[in-house]
């Protein structure tokens, strides 16, 4: 069963029959240079290219990629065995060091998955490190990283009030993967009751890197990936963040309490997340997830649709550059004018504070109104000949403009009750 909407695309299709997932068994015609090219484009853009590769070499009944299109694989496969072993390096470092001061931390999401649960880090690309310690000993822990080199990462374009987060403001070193320190797995300004004390007293141990540390319980990892997923980035990860849930239950697939994983999604008050990410999952990827079990989170007047906008999200990634901006879907859908030069107004005028964001600049200085006609050259050069496109019915950009629709769509439905 898949879920509801248009059919995959042909590259998306075969990117998942690469991975294993419903092969055709043969039969298939040959890939054509441009599917190929855009099956290894889809892997590299959701960060799977080593994952990609590993499921090519290892099954037999793989699709056949062209020789240049491996190779290029098993290079990029190659880089990343080279960089989990300096994060392993490093990750036990830390670990060895919070051990020394009695620090317990919880490993989260791409150290856990990658370490415990895929069994080779190599396969699961990190571009972080999550670690989670209890809420006092935040100081210390980041005294503790001061010491290894790591200091505060500053933006000056920051909109996130760390005081009211669920990470400390992240810390970096030349070299070396950024460290997100958390003390819980939700912001704490969302309406959600996540049990943290629970959390602690249900981890479990794991050693990683010949270092001992905790990790979340299998259902608590579940419901982490499941929020993390939908809430927290509204499935823009794509189908790495799917594939990491797959994984999850393949690896703790006797183990896994799902009476009790309902339970604690209800409690947390998170379960439609749940829901719409486990279906998704289910019927994306084929994961051996028990429908009637998850079946009693489905949110009262659940429409199938909110499944396709999440599969359109998993494959269609938002890009700065994308030929349409959501102020372009939002003008072209608008019914009525009053709607439609509100949209205008919008897009042409935004306001000083909006202005001084796009061009990095301060809001009260006077020489901001000279941005302006830059702005209206900037629209012009980047959405003029997708809007003419548009205008004219080209296929690729009204897919791309229902795309955006969806996303917005799904946005809304995923917003908290």
């Amino acid at each position: 069963m898949t879920p509801a909407g248009p059919p995959l695309p042909r590259e998306s299709a075969l990117l998942l029959e690469c991975l294993g997932i419903r092969p055709t068994g043969g039969g298939a015609p040959p890939l054509t240079g441009p599917e190929t090219a855009e099956i290894v484009r889809q892997a590299a853009e959701n960060g799977i290219t080593p994952l990609l590769y590993h499921c090519l070499s290892t099954r037999a009944s793989a699709p056949t990629l062209p020789p240049a299109a491996i190779e290029h694989l098993r290079q990029e496969a190659m880089r990343a065995a080279a960089q989990s072993l300096r994060i392993g390096r490093e990750l036990a470092e830390i670990l060895a060091l919070f051990e020394t001061h009695a620090i317990p931390v919880i490993l989260l999401k791409g150290a856990h998955l990658g370490y415990v649960v895929y069994g080779n880090a190599a396969l699961r690309t990190m571009g972080d490190l999550d670690l989670m310690v209890h809420r006092e000993h935040l100081a210390i822990a980041g005294s503790l990283l001061a010491q290894l080199g790591y200091t505060p990462q500053h933006d000056p374009l920051e909109v996130v009030d760390y005081e009211q987060h669920h990470h400390v403001r992240p810390l970096g070193k030349p070299g070396a993967l950024r460290i997100d320190l958390h003390w819980t797995i939700a912001r704490p300004t969302m309406p959600f009751a996540v049990d943290v004390d629970g959390i602690w007293r249900r981890a479990v141990r794991v050693r990683v890197a010949g270092v001992a540390a905790l990790a979340l319980c299998p259902e608590d990892l579940l419901l982490h990936l499941c929020l993390h997923t939908s809430f927290d980035h509204q499935f823009r990860l794509g189908l790495r963040a799917c594939w990491d849930v797959l994984q999850v239950v393949r690896h703790h697939c006797a183990s896994i309490d799902w009476p009790a994983l309902i339970g604690r999604a209800r409690q947390w008050g998170i379960g439609r997340y749940v829901y719409l990410t486990l279906r998704l999952v289910r019927e994306l990827l084929a994961a051996d997830i028990p429908l009637a079990h998850i079946e009693a989170l489905k949110p009262s007047g659940f429409s199938e649709e909110v499944l396709a906008w999440a599969r359109t999200c998993v494959f269609n990634a938002e890009s700065d550059a994308a030929s349409v901006s959501p102020s372009m879907a939002e003008l072209w859908t608008a019914r009525r004018l009053g709607a439609k030069m509100a949209v205008l107004r919008q897009t042409f005028y935004p306001t000083r504070a909006s202005m001084a964001r796009i061009y990095r600049t301060s809001p009260d200085t006077a020489w901001i109104y000279l941005y302006y006609p830059v702005r209206w050259v900037d629209l012009l050069a980047r959405y003029g000949r997708h809007a003419w496109g548009l205008w004219r019915g080209d296929r690729r950009v009204h897919d791309e403009l229902r795309a955006v629709n969806e996303r917005a769509a799904l946005r809304d439905w995923l917003l908290p009750a």
